[in-house]
């Protein structure tokens, strides 16, 4: 979901922590460091893996369906049932930080699924087919790093997890998220009411925008995976925003909400967040790309996708820390400008008014 991007925002706070050099700013981030969940896939997953080929670094993000603990709510009736990745996305940052490219990968698609172990019992037995965010329920996130190295041959360097309360959590810190929308939406099951033109969504309403397939655009995966897309810059834009980072109250919410969210693998502590971050300072908006890796409906079953020969020099490229974008033939389909819409301007519960940019209403969200 929205999570890496709140690493940027890590970054600005934890240098300035690092600068004043007091006790209370260390014994703030240290605070944080502690809030964060860790697992440790690095010791499971053992030598039998891609080769890292270069300096580049590669980050899975996961949106967690979990339904226990304060996420039962969103399950009622399938607690029980093995939690799976509602969301994937790999994070591919290139060597030397000029690049970075967020790739999603459907939920629905069709991958072999290998044997994972479990922390109790004995190992999965592996599936020769299997739908992609199964691999969550059978190991969790050290099952979902094993089948994406497995089907792509990229080295998975550090994974984060986020759930749907740490989602909900991290729209509110930021005061709420613009989005737009081509006609109205009313999808009592997912919580929505949003009127046609700009909105700005958090909590309940913001996780139901995200998760929503069938009431926004053509009920499609794929189409609601270019929405959160969507939704992760207009959420970067609001985190990165002067009315975030100027008002210590919220800047505080923002990083106790993203470090109380998160379960990450050991070696991504907050100082290597940091890191990561400061090296995506020099970045200009156009060097962060999102996209979905190659995929079309499965013959035997058109609910569900598989890899198109178009995948096969598209990962490599990621392997390779070349521009996968590149790879890619244009689409050759007219572009369809969007209507106008208004108002012209949004605020925040907190009062802060959101210009209404070329940005968030270029694109048809749903």
């Amino acid at each position: 979901m929205t999570v890496w991007r709140t690493l940027a925002v890590l970054s600005i706070a934890g240098a300035a922590l690092t600068v004043s050099g007091s006790l209370g700013a260390y014994g703030y981030y240290y605070r944080l460091q502690a809030s964060v969940h860790h697992e440790d896939p690095d010791t499971v997953l053992g030598k039998d893996r891609p080769k890292k080929l270069n300096k580049s670094v590669n980050v899975l993000l996961m949106g967690s369906d979990s339904r226990s603990g304060s996420n039962a709510k969103y399950g009622r009736g399938h607690q029980n049932e093995a939690p799976k990745a509602d969301s994937v996305i790999l994070v591919h940052l290139a060597a030397g930080g000029g690049r970075a490219y967020g790739v999603s990968i459907p939920r629905d698609l069709m991958v072999p699924i290998p044997s994972c172990p479990q922390k109790r019992g004995p190992a999965t037995p592996p599936l020769s087919l299997a739908m992609f965010n199964s691999a969550f329920g059978r190991g969790g996130p050290t099952c979902t790093i094993k089948t994406v190295e497995k089907f792509t041959g990229i080295h998975i360097d550090h994974f984060v997890e986020v759930d749907f309360a740490g989602f909900k959590g991290l729209t509110e810190a930021v005061g709420g998220v613009p989005i737009c929308l081509s006609k109205p939406v009313h999808d009592r099951r997912a919580g929505l009411d949003l009127p046609r033109g700009r909105s700005v969504v958090k909590g309940e309403t913001a996780l139901g925008f995200v998760r929503a397939r069938y009431s926004l655009g053509d009920g499609t995966d794929t189409q609601r995976m270019k929405r959160q897309q969507q939704f992760m810059a207009s959420f970067a834009h609001q985190a990165m925003s002067g009315g975030v980072l100027a008002d210590p109250s919220r800047l505080n919410k923002l990083l106790t909400s993203g470090a109380r969210s998160m379960t990450t693998d050991r070696a991504l502590s907050l100082s290597e967040m940091l890191r990561l971050a400061q090296g995506m300072r020099g970045m200009s908006a156009g060097s962060l790309k999102f996209t979905t890796l190659p995929s079309a409906p499965w013959s035997q079953n058109r609910n569900r996708v598989a890899m198109t020969p178009a995948a096969a020099p598209f990962l490599a490229a990621i392997r390779e820390d070349r521009d996968p974008m590149a790879t890619l033939k244009p689409t050759t389909r007219p572009t369809v400008r969007p209507r106008k819409t208004r108002p012209a301007s949004v605020r925040t519960p907190q009062g802060d008014e959101i210009r209404a940019s070329d940005d968030i209403c270029r694109k048809t969200w749903g």
